[in-house]
């Protein structure tokens, strides 16, 4: 057997067990739930909450998913480049557990959903609204909270 066909079945064994965490930022990972850990109801819902975090519509279709901005990754990093360096690590903190709350609510079937678009957009709107991230991150969780309380439809 030659090197290269042992160090590219290495590469196809391999490319199938990386996790599926890897699309959330790598500041996050320790702070958030592996995204192969949660439990998803249907298979967009895990399509739909990388979409969430990375911009990428890969595996949706496209009339229904516009790729790019705004994705979570770029909105966390908007937000720690606002914040003072003394509460730089605080803002990520919060960025990064309120994306897995946001983002993994937003993702789910439209008829259950408690984060739809239409609320993504307002509490995108309350962040860039609010001179002070770190105020602004807690106006969206207390928004968040609301929305989270809400009855399921």
């Amino acid at each position: 057997m030659s090197k290269f066909w042992v160090a590219g079945l290495a590469v196809l064994l391999f490319a199938g067990t990386a996790r599926a965490d890897e699309f959330v930022r790598s500041d996050c990972r320790g702070l958030v739930s592996a995204s192969d850990g949660l439990s998803y109801e249907r298979p967009e819902h895990p399509v739909w909450y990388r979409r969430f975090w990375t911009g990428e519509c890969g595996g949706l279709p496209l009339y229904r998913c516009k790729p790019g901005s705004p994705n979570w990754n770029d909105v966390a990093s908007q937000m720690m480049s606002r914040a003072t360096p003394a509460a730089r690590n605080a803002v990520r903190i919060k960025a990064c557990k309120l994306g897995q709350v946001i983002g993994y609510e937003w993702s789910r079937d439209k008829p259950i959903r408690r984060i739809d678009t239409v609320a993504l957009k307002e509490l995108l709107k309350l962040l860039n609204e609010t001179p002070d991230v770190s105020a602004g991150l807690d106006r969206v969780d207390r928004r968040v909270k609301e929305l989270m309380g809400r009855p399921r439809a």
